[in-house]
């Protein structure tokens, strides 16, 4: 089953919590920006890590993927927190968003 989640971090990137925050099927989660936004300022985050994994896959983003992640880099910035990495997991591999260079200037 897919799963996307997020690592909710103060502004000194101190741990918060870590949730599971949407479920999906063997092969996609929908993932609602809104809900997101809405628990990081419950929380009062100021930084997330995003996480998902990709179950019986590789550890290639889709274009989707990269979008979401666009998506909510751009909502999260007038708010004043910040998408720190997206990390999709498969098996043993992990890929990095920000370290391929898929994050908004």
């Amino acid at each position: 089953m897919e799963c996307f989640g997020a690592i909710f971090t103060d502004q000194q990137h101190r741990h918060l919590a870590t949730e599971i925050l949407f479920e999906g099927t063997v092969d996609r989660a929908a993932v609602y920006p809104r809900n997101l936004i809405k628990r990081a300022l419950i929380l009062d985050a100021k930084g997330m890590i995003l996480f998902h994994n990709h179950p019986g896959g590789t550890a290639q983003a889709s274009s989707a993927d990269i979008q979401l992640t666009q998506t909510l880099y751009a909502a999260c910035e007038p708010l004043d927190m910040k998408i720190l990495d997206h990390f999709l997991v498969a098996g043993c591999e992990v890929l990095s968003f920000r370290e391929k260079g898929w994050f908004m200037p």
